[in-house]
């Protein structure tokens, strides 16, 4: 009898789960079927156009599976640099290869490439019914997914012909962060490494779409470090988590190195010396805490000269890099001022451009209702419960929730882009 309701109850969850994908879908496919499948076919302009010209490019250039990096048609006669990375046009266009049997055609090309944001877009939510789960149990990971599937700000990039990269940078992302909640929350299990694996591979994909996922690898790196220094403060030494941070960056950095140039390391568009340094960066501040915590420990110093030391540190090398370097000073100060719209030079940017303008807390309102406060009541709470239990996984949810609210203006205007919404899109469906 018990089996019987267990196979019930587990065909109930399976049915509900492929409803609320099916939803997913529907909405990104139904209603814009008629704005898309017209003569001529339409993309979502302008960039979903631009990416199609990239793909048709490698599919009938007689060039595939190379994608080109330079493009002479634009700023003509000049030309200019691609300057994000290749993988949403690869993978789309091995796709279509494979289904084509190795001869594509425009025609077939233009039948399938309108479904692949709504094939990211259920995928995203999928990654974050698993989160979900990880988190709270399966109940509260299927909340969650249909909070999701209905989400404007992850709709809106996922529709039907909208062949921009965004839905991947929201799908490669929540994946790098699926993957670390598992090996944050089984640091002594034999998956832990797997998962960690794993992490890195997801963000790498992620650097290989959009160079912008320097956010998402500032985020692991806070949590990692943070987390270390609060646990030797507690006398408890987690050398996984720095170890964890090592190969997530490690994986990235070789990942990226394949498509280093362009045309090269100190003038490319997509990946110039600041990654390699910023990810070089990172794996060099993990080694150097471990070094100091083991070192602070043989020689019985008090753990608070841990952190201490570590600000010493990066005040220092702040100071020699902005004198020594000024090239990578300037360079780290641009990068920053991508998520700052007040720092940009165009004085009316934001009245110009609809996705640079900050997202603002009227705005958050409109976009996700009384979900938006809710969330800061569940972050409070997270808060709360990580002081008394100082589980990793609630630190992920904390770090990743306040950037998440940083990088789109909702508190703070002067800093973020609207744009990013679809990153705090995530993290309001897991928290509601």
């Amino acid at each position: 009898m018990k089996t019987l309701i267990f196979i019930k109850e587990k065909f109930l969850f399976v049915f509900l789960l492929l409803v609320i994908l099916g939803i997913s879908l529907f909405l990104q496919i139904y209603f814009p079927w008629k704005n898309v499948f017209q003569d001529p076919i339409r993309y979502a302009a302008d960039d979903g156009v631009y990416h199609m010209r990239l793909v048709e490019n490698m599919l009938l250039g007689n060039h595939f599976p190379k994608r080109i990096f330079f493009d002479p048609f634009t700023y003509f006669p000049y030309g200019t640099y691609i300057h994000w990375g290749p993988f949403y046009e690869y993978l789309l266009a091995v796709i279509i290869w494979l289904i084509s049997l190795g001869k594509p055609t425009l025609d077939l090309i233009n039948k399938i490439a309108p479904f692949y944001p709504p094939a990211l877009g259920t995928l995203t939510v999928l990654v974050i019914y698993f989160i979900g789960k990880t988190l709270w149990g399966r109940w509260s990971g299927l909340m969650a997914a249909l909070l999701a599937a209905i989400s404007s700000s992850l709709l809106f990039r996922s529709l039907l012909g909208a062949t921009d990269y965004h839905q991947a940078e929201t799908l490669y992302s929540s994946l790098a962060m699926l993957f670390l909640i598992l090996a944050v929350s089984h640091p002594r299990s034999q998956k832990f490494l797997f998962w960690t694996i794993l992490s890195g591979a997801s963000l790498a994909l992620y650097f290989l779409v959009f160079k912008g996922a320097l956010i998402f690898a500032l985020i692991i790196f806070i949590i990692l470090l943070l987390y270390y220094i609060l646990e030797y403060l507690a006398k408890r030494q987690p050398t996984w988590a720095l170890q964890s941070g090592i190969i997530i960056f490690t994986i990235t950095l070789v990942a990226i190195s394949l498509f280093f140039g362009h045309p090269d390391i100190f003038h490319a568009r997509l990946y110039d010396f600041r990654f390699p340094v910023f990810l070089l960066s990172g794996i060099a501040t993990f080694l150097l805490v471990g070094l100091l915590g083991d070192s602070f420990q043989k020689l019985n110093l008090k753990r608070i000269y841990l952190p201490l030391f570590l600000l010493i540190i990066g005040a220092v090398s702040l100071i020699v890099v902005k004198y020594a370097f000024p090239v990578l000073y300037t360079g780290t100060i641009e990068a920053l001022k991508s998520i700052n719209t007040a720092s940009l030079p165009y004085a009316r940017i934001r009245d110009l451009v609809a996705e640079m303008a900050p997202l603002t807390i009227g705005g958050a309102f409109e976009t996700f209702s009384c979900l938006f406060y809710l969330s800061f009541l569940v972050w409070f709470y997270l808060i709360w419960r990580f002081i008394k239990k100082r589980e990793a996984q609630d630190l992920v949810l904390i770090v990743w929730f306040l950037v998440a609210v940083i990088i789109t203006g909702s508190i703070f205007p002067a800093i973020g882009l609207r744009r990013y919404s679809y990153y705090l899109a995530v993290v309001v469906s897991l928290f509601c």
